[in-house]
């Protein structure tokens, strides 16, 4: 699991583009998921000002899913993942 989402990260980052646009961090990270060919390939979605939607997945089967609060990865990817509620919860306390 932990390579997975070394994997992710590192995909992630390297996919960025080098001058920040107007793109939030889930715009640009959709925009760069969908012209990817890494072998998990991600569905990621964005609300309408641009922030992640909290619950995150990879459009292969089985599902690996992976929580967001608005701007960022609050938990791990996992198989087990089908809720981010109690994460957000926790993200939230550990926060104030």
């Amino acid at each position: 699991m932990f390579t997975i989402t070394v994997l992710f990260a590192v995909l992630f980052v390297c996919a960025l583009p080098r001058d920040a646009s107007s793109e939030t961090t889930c715009q640009t990270h959709k925009r760069n998921s969908a012209s990817t060919n890494a072998p998990l390939q991600w569905d990621i979605k964005c609300d309408d000002q641009g922030n992640y939607l909290p619950l995150q997945c990879t459009v292969q089967t089985p599902k690996w899913c992976a929580c967001y609060d608005k701007e960022e990865m609050i938990a791990r990817p996992s198989k087990s993942t089908k809720s981010c509620e109690c994460h957000l919860d926790r993200h939230a306390k550990i926060k104030a």
